[in-house]
């Protein structure tokens, strides 16, 4: 791989995904026919780089995955995509993770169960340069090594960014580095403890976040700034797959970043990112191109 520092650095975990198409999601206690199926490299951070680099821009993705067949299909998956990569962290001696991802053909909704593989250590990132370096997505896991790697990040000048699925042990020390985030409205109350999307937000930018965004899913998404908020709905698409979307939102939110893109055009242009993915399976070949996704934007 490049020694070149790319213009984003991507931290988090990866797994390999086994997609299982079923007609409605099943009851309990039931077998059911699998409509179709596939295997696919995910995770929040790699899913992001590879919509980065689908859109023009280079990226590098720091993981660790194990010497295996899961393993062997995640190094493919990267070089196919352009994602520049440490070969030594892709072989660690544990187990590669994956996830069981059941889609529900009737909404293209998902349900996951998955496994970590193992953690990124403080050793792993500590000759990491970053230096050129213009945005690192995180997306919470490897907390001490994540915080390590964005404490030298942000003292160098890169915005950080962070998808924050759900709540994870070092998600509040994360926060206080990061600049912009992304997350559910359900965030709020698994955090904060509150209902209110408006007091977490507060709390976001009391904490330093300069942009907080809060999707949901077909209802959009909004997004909050210490100068107030805004609101983009969601483009109107027949959804067929819908995970990974917020992976590829994500993507789209730093390509907006580095476009220097007003903050309504970013998370715009990553609401269209997201609901082209949405209109095709897995998150990697319905990936939009730049081309698509400014036209839907400019719609």
């Amino acid at each position: 791989m490049s020694d070149d520092v790319p213009e984003v650095l991507g931290l988090g975990m990866v797994v390999v995904d086994h997609q299982v198409v079923l007609p409605s999601f099943p009851s309990i206690d039931t077998k059911n026919q699998i409509e179709s199926d596939r295997y696919q490299v995910g995770g929040p951070v790699p899913t992001a780089l590879a919509m980065v680099c689908k859109l023009g821009n280079k990226a590098k993705f720091i993981g660790k995955w194990s010497d295996d067949a899961f393993g062997r299909i995640i190094t493919a998956d990267l070089q196919d995509y352009g994602i520049d990569f440490d070969s030594a962290m892709a072989r660690s001696q544990g187990r590669t993770g994956f996830a069981h991802v059941w889609i529900d053909q009737s909404t293209g909704s998902r349900t996951v169960a998955y496994l970590r593989g193992d953690a990124i250590e403080v050793d792993d990132v500590t000759d990491i340069d970053v230096d050129g370096c213009k945005v690192l997505h995180l997306d919470g896991w490897s907390g001490e090594a994540a915080w390590m790697l964005a404490s030298k990040a942000k003292a160098s000048g890169a915005t950080i960014v962070m998808d924050a699925g759900s709540p994870k042990p070092w998600t509040a020390t994360l926060l206080s580095l990061v600049d912009v985030v992304n997350c559910p409205k359900s965030f709020a109350t698994e955090f904060y403890g509150i209902t209110g999307e408006h007091d977490a937000a507060a709390r976001l930018i009391n904490e330093g976040v300069t942009m907080a965004v809060f999707t949901q899913g077909s209802r959009g998404a909004t997004a909050y700034r210490s100068d107030g908020k805004f609101h983009i709905p969601a483009f109107p698409v027949s959804a067929i797959d819908t995970n990974g979307a917020g992976d590829v939102f994500c993507g789209g939110l730093i390509y907006g970043l580095l476009q220097s893109y007003s903050p309504e055009e970013t998370v715009r242009f990553a609401s269209a990112c997201a609901a082209l993915k949405c209109q095709a399976m897995g998150n990697r070949e319905s990936l939009p191109s730049l081309d698509a996704a400014s036209a839907l934007m400019n719609a």
